[in-house]
């Protein structure tokens, strides 16, 4: 809120004091006397009536008061940025194969704490292009770069296990943030890569993506996501309902990191390998890249004001009315 005409308010001592000289002339009797006329006097034990006799000082008080705010402009301000030139483009690109559903980040499973913190560090980067990218046995774009939080948070939230395929094709995930990210003009172009496997589908080797990605001045950032150890893996059975993954001797297969294919990835593009073993540790990681990526981007801000005279003035044009049809219809003033 705002007050276009702050100027006004020097006048407000000379309205005070008409007002106060109104109040002590009515008070003298100059103006005339104020009496109900013969069809509301039979009224005038009604309660109601008397409230709306007594009630004209404070209309016209009213009227004054509004025409007097009219008079300052008050407007509400809103602040519209339009980013001019990017500073940080960034593609999450997540694990959502069958792995992801281990459940050593309780009371989550892993997908879901790693859904949580990526809305917060979303949230935490107002000013930065971000889009997502959900990878299983194929890759898929869940959402181009944009400046749109919300839209981009509810996206993420709509992120599904195995939605694209129960394997893991870590070279095909990082190839296509590679594409939605070589053509863009931003200071510095960053990769933010999830998983909690190894690679075992798709058509790209990850060696062959981290050098597309080194080509393209693309920084990625690798985080296996774990338990030390691996995590045994649930899926629901149609007729047993949740059981785990075992091997063919009945023993549980737990999950598995490749974490040398994870830090080659990182060392080729200039990034660096995390290793995150609990929500904690993962919300940790994301502030840690948040920090090393600072880049300034350019934003422009508009403001928009938004005038609220108008709706005041149709106040005290209200009021008005009603003092002019009460004084006519209840009240008269004998000279």
């Amino acid at each position: 809120m705002r007050l276009a005409n702050p100027w006004i308010l020097l006048l407000l001592p000379v309205v005070v004091g008409i007002v106060v000289w109104a109040i002590r002339r009515n008070r003298g009797g100059k103006e005339g006397i104020l009496f109900p006329n013969a069809s509301a006097s039979a009224a005038l034990e009604n309660r109601w009536v008397r409230r709306w006799v007594n009630a004209r000082p404070g209309i016209r008080l009213g009227v004054i008061g509004l025409v007097f705010l009219s008079l300052l402009r008050p407007q509400l301000e809103t602040q519209l940025s339009e980013i001019t030139e990017p500073g940080v483009d960034i593609m999450i690109t997540m694990d959502v194969s069958g792995s992801m559903a281990a459940e050593d980040f309780a009371p989550d499973n892993r997908l879901e704490a790693a859904k949580k913190v990526a809305r917060e560090f979303i949230v935490s980067r107002p000013n930065d292009r971000i889009g997502m990218i959900a990878f299983g046995t194929f890759a898929l774009t869940q959402c181009p770069l944009t400046t749109d939080r919300l839209v981009l948070s509810t996206l993420v939230d709509k992120i599904r296990l195995g939605e694209a395929g129960e394997d893991t094709a870590i070279g095909l995930g990082l190839a296509t943030a590679i594409n939605r990210l070589k053509n863009s003009d931003a200071k510095s172009k960053v990769v933010i890569l999830l998983t909690d496997g190894v690679n075992n589908a798709g058509g790209v080797l990850p060696d062959v993506a981290a050098r597309a990605a080194r080509d393209a001045k693309i920084k990625v950032y690798t985080i296996g996501i774990g338990k030390e150890g691996g995590a045994p893996i649930p899926y629901m059975d149609p007729i047993k309902g949740k059981v785990y993954e075992t091997d063919e001797n009945g023993a549980p297969i737990l999950t598995e990191i490749d974490e040398v294919t994870l830090k080659q990835i990182a060392a080729t593009t200039g990034g660096r390998y995390f290793r995150a073993t609990d929500e904690k540790g993962l919300k940790t990681v994301y502030k840690t890249i948040d920090t090393l990526e600072t880049t300034p981007s350019k934003v422009k801000i508009y403001h928009q004001y938004i005038e609220l005279f108008p709706l005041l003035l149709c106040l005290a044009a209200i009021l008005l009315a009603i003092e002019l049809v009460l004084s006519r219809m209840i009240w008269r003033t004998a000279p």
